[in-house]
């Protein structure tokens, strides 16, 4: 392995220009949007549905409980928490239309027990509370325990993907907030033909905390939004609670570039450094942007180059934490054709590019949190292999770091009832949630695969001699 000591790290982008009988080759690391949205309507419709079953009833025996603390939370910060002029807030018992202050009877039995002739008994299947969004934009907010008539996911998973998480909605996401409440009550669990109850707590759980679950479908913008007013208003509740973001083409607030000063050269480099320029014959990049790189690389240069580098990923996303095992490049590769005076796709000049490809790799991605700050940063190991360019020449590569995949998170797991493995009356546990989460995964994914979503963009330019 050889160690970059003589390479030169000049940082450029350019105008065409024409002087001394040189041409300046226009090079510039494009600017890239994290994704293709809409602009935010003025207005946003929010829509709130409890499930109003008695599968519930337990949640609200304790009046303090996480889960009547959560609702309290929800009808505090939702309006709040807005990033719009003004919100229109609406409110469902099971998908039924209720008034605010029906609504805020949730916290209590009667919602549940049927002693309120407001409030019949009621059993609805989850896929409808899923409300279409308006003509606006819309934040759909649904708290329930996951309990699915004859235990069938997939029905939701299907109601969401065709309404929500979709290729002509692209702005939308889905929020999974998982919590862990007291409980004290009966459990009903949903199977196949037949309702099956049992008391919780008991002897057969793990623990004595019963979960529930937010599901928050909207904007990128306003899901994230809310969740960052949730952990101002009381972070304890957040940090007791698990949660999983589903979104299909934006994982950070913006793009992140390489953006190195000349005077991080080694100092026996500095000298050629200044000259903040490659020249090929009458071919000039010239240095005036540092979102770019160029590196002279020099005819003896043979074997690998390693460079350790890093950059601050741009986000305030308090739900996501960005796994370095999901993360891949996508390279858009050119190299400088003398005869046409610019800059040509390597597809062009060799087939499918493959021996370009193998020039530079950037691997061993590590996401670093800063414990102060919460801040995090990406650490990769850039690798250059002087030997693979075909010839001497001007080479330009536009990398772009992307999401290939959504991971599955520990927690799905955990939280799930295992049949065979868990007691079947583990009322700790929830029925078919690994199976739910699995399906927005597959869902996620599927939309990922043809437009990735960005994290980083590195621009270089070599000059092999």
């Amino acid at each position: 392995m050889i160690r970059p000591r003589w390479l030169v790290l000049l940082l450029a982008t350019s105008l065409m220009v024409q002087s001394c009988g040189q041409v300046e080759v226009p090079f510039a690391c494009n600017a890239e949007s994290v994704s293709e949205s809409s602009p935010l309507s003025d207005s946003l419709d929010i829509m709130i549905a409890v499930d109003g079953s008695q599968s519930m009833l337990g949640y609200v025996s304790d009046r303090n409980s996480r889960y009547v603390q959560t609702l309290k939370l929800l009808d505090d910060t939702l309006s709040l928490s807005s990033l719009r002029s003004q919100s229109n807030s609406s409110y469902y018992r099971s998908g039924k239309s209720i008034t605010r202050s029906d609504f805020k009877k949730a916290q209590l039995p009667e919602f549940y027990n049927s002693s309120n002739p407001n409030f019949p008994n009621i059993s609805v299947p989850l896929q409808e509370f899923i409300l279409p969004p308006n003509q606006q934009d819309s934040l759909l907010v649904m708290v329930t325990d996951l309990d699915q008539a004859d235990g069938d996911v997939t029905i939701v998973n299907q109601k969401i993907k065709d309404t929500y998480l979709n290729n002509n909605n692209k702005d939308y996401v889905v929020g999974v907030w998982g919590i862990k409440s007291e409980f004290s009550g009966t459990v009903h669990v949903q199977e196949q033909g037949r309702l099956r109850k049992f008391n919780f707590p008991n002897s057969q759980s793990t623990e004595s905390l019963r979960p529930f679950y937010v599901i928050i479908i909207g904007r990128y913008e306003d899901v994230v939004d809310y969740f960052k007013t949730v952990q101002n208003r009381d972070s304890e509740l957040l940090e007791n609670s698990e949660l999983t973001l589903f979104s299909p083409y934006k994982i950070v607030d913006e793009i992140a570039y390489l953006d190195k000063e000349v005077m991080t050269a080694p100092s026996e480099e500095q000298a050629v450094a200044q000259l903040w320029k490659l020249e090929d014959g009458l071919v000039k990049v010239q240095a005036q942007d540092k979102k770019n790189q160029l590196w002279d690389i020099p005819s003896q240069q043979t074997g690998i180059i390693i460079i350790e580098d890093s950059v601050n990923l741009r986000s305030d996303n308090p739900i996501t934490e960005l796994n370095s095992n999901s993360l891949t490049t996508i390279k858009t590769i050119q190299m400088f054709e003398k005869v046409s005076g610019e800059f040509k796709n390597a597809k062009e000049i060799d087939g499918d590019g493959t021996s370009f490809k193998e020039i530079i790799n950037i691997d061993q991605w590590e996401v670093i949190k800063d414990s102060d700050s919460s801040a995090e940063k990406l650490k990769f190991i850039t690798t250059i292999d002087a030997n693979k360019f075909p010839n001497p020449g001007l080479y330009s590569f536009e990398i772009d770091v992307v999401l290939k995949n959504l991971p599955e998170e520990n927690w799905w797991q955990q939280w799930n009832l295992q049949p065979g493995q868990d007691h079947p009356e583990d009322g700790s546990k929830t029925q078919n949630l690994l199976n739910f989460m699995r399906g927005l995964k597959t869902i996620t994914s599927n939309l990922m695969a043809d437009n990735p979503p960005k994290v980083a963009r590195f621009c270089y330019v070599f000059h092999k001699k």
